[in-house]
C-alpha cells in the first residue's frame, strides 16, 4: 500500500505542479515584429528613438512593451499611445512627447537633472529624474507634488 501511496505521489506532483504554474502565467506574452506594433507606436519611435536598435517587441493582454538597445523600455497601449517610457539607470530620456511644462519645471528646480522615466497617471504625468527624485505633474504639465 506504501508503494501505491509513493507511487501516486509522484504522479501527481508534476500534474498539480503545472497547475499552479499555468496559474500564475495569465498575462500570455505574444513576441511581435516591429511591422505588427500600431503605426502610432512606429511614428513614435523613429520620431523619439531614431536609429536605435529595437531588442525586443511583445505584447500581451493590454499592451505592447518595446525594448530598445542600450536598456530603454517604452510601454504603448493597444492603439500605439505611449503609456511609460523608462530609461537605463542613470539614462536621460528624450523629451518633446509630454508637456513642455513639465521641463521647464524641472529646469528652474533641477537644473541639470534629466528625465529617466516618466509615465501617464489618472492625474496626469509621474515623473522619476535620474537622482531618483519623483515628481508628479497633473495633465496640462503643472507640477502637483512630490511622490
Amino acid at each position: 500500500m506504501k508503494k501505491i501511496s509513493n507511487l501516486l505521489l509522484v504522479l501527481l506532483i508534476p500534474i498539480f505542479g503545472s497547475a499552479i504554474i499555468s496559474c500564475d502565467n495569465e498575462d500570455e506574452v505574444e513576441y511581435v515584429t516591429y511591422e505588427q506594433l500600431p503605426n502610432q507606436a512606429k511614428i513614435f519611435l523613429s520620431q523619439f528613438f531614431p536609429g536605435v536598435k529595437i531588442l525586443s517587441t511583445h505584447r500581451d493582454t493590454d499592451e505592447y512593451e518595446v525594448v530598445l538597445n542600450g536598456g530603454t523600455e517604452i510601454d504603448f497601449t493597444l492603439s500605439g499611445d505611449w503609456k511609460n517610457v523608462d530609461g537605463a539607470p542613470g539614462q536621460t530620456i528624450p523629451n518633446g512627447f509630454y508637456p513642455s511644462e513639465i521641463d521647464l519645471y524641472i529646469v528652474s528646480n533641477y537644473a541639470g537633472t534629466g528625465i529617466n522615466e516618466i509615465s501617464k497617471t489618472h492625474y496626469g504625468y509621474e515623473v522619476e529624474l535620474v537622482n531618483n527624485l519623483d515628481l508628479m505633474f497633473n495633465t496640462n504639465g503643472e507640477f502637483i507634488g512630490l511622490k
